[in-house]
């Protein structure tokens, strides 16, 4: 299994890596999307996107945590703080959960974060969501507007996960392989465990495309990364 982090956001977040994004592996099947969402501590007086927006503006330098550097979750940080444009202070942390931990005891006020493990905490109202990076509402969830929808037209930040192979790996093997996971993940009990961990089952892709996906994702992350001006610790 491999991220977008490792197939796409690594190759222009480090000046050298121990491995080709693009040469070492041989690409099979894009599995799933990773949605994130923004996030505050209940006591923050703010419920939607435009009164975060509003708030954070009456508050320069306010500090939100990610689970590093060059994470999904810091980079999703900076095209918000990009798009809004909001003055805020970066804290990273070791993980997610640590950051989303510090948001729930009042340390920090807010974060974008990878709804999986942040689900639970926001309907056990220890979190308010305010909205989602997807495009469009996501299944999990549907009560969640994006912040697309909230006045951020265009914005969209997604991760994903896939298969992949050593690279020369030999074709027919690839090929099979494709096959049995396009199989598996049309299954709608297989959609279904997926989209309650509030993934997004993806099942358009052959390993052609996959790989021609991994290219666009490079050039498409190296743009955020550079903007964000994000480093790796």
């Amino acid at each position: 299994m491999a991220t977008s982090t490792t197939l796409a956001v690594n190759k222009t977040l480090y000046r050298t890596l121990p491995y080709d994004p693009v040469k070492d592996f041989a690409p099979i099947a894009l599995v799933a999307a990773v949605p994130f969402a923004l996030v505050v501590n209940p006591k923050i007086p703010v419920r939607t996107l435009a009164e975060f927006i509003a708030y954070a503006r009456s508050k320069p330098g306010l500090s939100y945590g990610s689970a590093g550097n060059g994470s999904p979750q810091r980079l999703g940080a900076e095209m918000l703080r990009t798009a809004a444009g909001i003055d805020i202070r970066h804290i990273p942390y070791r993980g997610s959960m640590p950051a989303m931990l510090d948001v729930i005891a009042g340390h920090i006020p807010f974060m974008v974060v990878d709804l999986q493990p942040a689900l639970q905490q926001i309907r056990d109202g220890k979190l308010r969501v305010l909205a989602v990076t997807t495009a469009k509402r996501i299944a999990a969830s549907p009560d969640i507007p994006t912040l697309a929808a909230g006045g951020l037209k265009g914005f969209e930040l997604v991760a994903w996960q896939g298969v992949v192979a050593p690279a020369g790996t030999p074709r027919a093997i690839v090929d099979q392989l494709a096959r049995q996971i396009a199989t598996l993940f049309a299954d709608p009990a297989t959609q279904a465990k997926l989209t309650a961990m509030a993934l997004e089952p993806l099942t358009w892709s052959t390993p052609d495309s996959f790989t021609a996906y991994i290219r666009s994702e490079v050039d498409r992350w190296a743009d955020i990364v550079k903007t964000s001006g994000a480093t790796p610790e």
